[in-house]
């Protein structure tokens, strides 16, 4: 009988003791003095120490690394032996492991009944914390950009309204020489205007794109229309630049999932680039087909071209290519336009490439998935011209100075 009672004991501590090891979770057992008398496995991954190094040898007290967290820890640690009062049982604290490293852990504590002992539990949530620091820091930039983007826009917009009543002025009331004076004065403002705007829009997009804020409005659009009413309406932007413009179409009808206007801001960054970086006598070409599982539209000059090594970087953020001497001075580059263009392909699920020869042209290839919105025809709401001319002069504003 005795036998079996302690075979029952030593089966129970077994038991007890390959849970304690095996839960994935470090444990530590405290004395009252925050003496560590007991960890397992997990506890050695976690702070780096072996558990030789820890029983008997270490306190709690060791491992944290700010001062008020110790403080607090302490304080907490013995008034709950004193029973005083609600004592949190779960707190945050920075842990210091044997290489130094800093770690932030979740620690819960329990005490051991009919002791002064205190069993611990610390999860490392080193990772969620930096996770919910980097979402809050977006969500605050968004804020910002949003906040900057109204301090611009709201002055901007009151210059343009402006010069439209200096237009409108001096159409009325002055003497011709006037007349062109001050609607060269007016197309300056109104340019720059226009650029500022541009770059706003650019950087508050990316913004809340970077903070997966930014909203793709996906439906079934004959991408080939979308593509041809864009095309209508820049080609005598570029023609009048005394450069050469053909739109390529292999079939009239492609129904696929995109936000038409997204479309749009794509090929007209992508066209603006290609008329920087080209002078008069150039060609410039769209072409846009199919393959059966993607849809293909091609963006070509025959321009200043781009090394090798710019290619690797032309669609990081910030990121210029200045070695071209065939680029206008007065172009206006901020290096944001192509980083837009490819995070708006990569809202649509698609890829780009670059391919370019130094010297003699460069060639932008946007793949789009040949994919429609199940159980959904073609959108009502047809995209169209509306607006596009004004948005156009605010996405050529830096090239038509």
């Amino acid at each position: 009988m005795q036998k079996s009672i302690y075979q029952n004991i030593d089966c129970q501590t077994k038991l007890y003791r390959t849970i304690f090891e095996k839960t994935g979770v470090a444990i530590l057992v405290v004395e009252e003095d925050t003496t560590i008398s007991m960890v397992n496995q997990a506890v050695e991954q976690l702070a780096g120490y072996s558990k030789s190094e820890i029983e008997g040898e270490m306190k709690l007290v060791d491992f944290i690394a700010d001062k008020e967290d110790l403080e607090q820890i302490l304080s907490y640690h013995y008034k709950r032996r004193l029973d005083k009062g609600n004592i949190p049982n779960k707190y945050e604290f920075e842990l210091i492991d044997k290489q130094g490293n800093s770690k932030v852990v979740l620690s819960q504590v329990e005490m051991i009944p009919n002791t002064a002992c205190s069993i611990v539990s610390l999860s490392d949530i080193t990772k969620q914390k930096k996770l919910k620091e980097e979402l809050n820091q977006n969500k605050r930039k968004e804020v910002i950009f949003s906040n900057i983007s109204h301090d611009l826009k709201s002055p901007l917009n009151l210059i343009l309204s402006s010069v439209q009543v200096l237009n409108m002025f001096s159409e009325n009331n002055l003497e011709q020489k006037n007349i062109e004076k001050i609607n060269g004065y007016t197309h300056t403002i109104r340019q720059n205007s226009y650029r500022l705007l541009k770059l706003v829009n650019d950087l508050v997009d990316l913004t809340k794109i970077s903070a997966n804020s930014y909203d793709v409005n996906l439906e079934n659009h004959n991408i080939v229309e979308v593509v041809n009413l864009i095309v209508q309406s820049i080609k005598d932007y570029i023609q009048d630049q005394n450069k050469s413009f053909e739109f390529n179409k292999k079939e009239d009808y492609k129904l696929i999932a995109c936000d038409p206007f997204s479309i749009e801001r794509i090929i007209l960054n992508l066209v603006s680039n290609t008329v920087k970086y080209t002078t008069e006598g150039d060609q410039i070409a769209i072409t846009i087909d199919s393959n059966g599982n993607e849809v293909i539209i091609s963006v070509k000059d025959t321009g200043a071209g781009m090394k090798n090594s710019d290619q690797q970087k032309i669609f990081n953020r910030f990121k210029q290519v200045n070695e071209s001497e065939l680029a206008s001075k007065n172009n206006f580059n901020n290096g944001v336009g192509l980083s837009l263009v490819k995070s708006l392909v990569d809202l649509h699920q698609g890829s780009i490439e670059v391919k370019s020869e130094y010297g003699k042209g460069s060639e932008f290839i946007i793949y789009l998935p040949d994919k429609r919105i199940a159980n959904c025809g073609k959108s009502n709401d047809s995209y169209n011209k509306q607006g596009l001319v004004e948005r156009l002069k605010v996405e050529f504003a830096d090239i038509y100075y």
